[in-house]
């Protein structure tokens, strides 16, 4: 008898535990979609302003800090202005780019990798 309460007992321990486990996975995935989501959203928005702004990134081929500036944007890139230099090399000259990648927002120029976080803060979107 004491055997089967314990049995029961220990099986019972081991279902509650596998329902949290489970509710806490679930819980977390949904967090991720969730924040991951909102990153999207905030990078898109970032780079749809960006670009209704004037602001333009130039970068030039064979640029692995270039690709990351890139890469940071994810699907978003395809909203920013950018000027491939290797392509436009006269038009990059007259702006005065001389390291890449850099981005000019308001007639200033931000040599480097920035985040979106970072040129949220330099544009007049909300």
């Amino acid at each position: 008898m004491r055997d089967d309460y314990i049995l029961k007992r220990g099986i019972n321990i081991a279902l509650v535990l596998f329902i949290a486990i489970i509710v806490a996975a679930l819980t977390l995935t949904q967090i991720n979609n969730i924040t991951g989501a909102t990153i999207i959203k905030e990078r898109t928005n970032t780079a749809k302003c960006l670009a209704e702004e004037g602001a333009a990134l130039y970068i030039t081929k064979n640029c692995p800090i270039c690709e990351e500036q890139k890469r940071i944007f994810g699907t978003s890139f395809r909203y920013i202005n950018y000027v491939d230099c290797s392509k436009n090399e006269e038009n990059c000259k007259k702006t005065g780019i001389t390291s890449y990648p850099t981005w000019i927002i308001y007639d200033q120029q931000f040599v480097g990798i920035h985040s979106p976080e970072e040129l949220r803060k330099t544009i007049e979107c909300i």
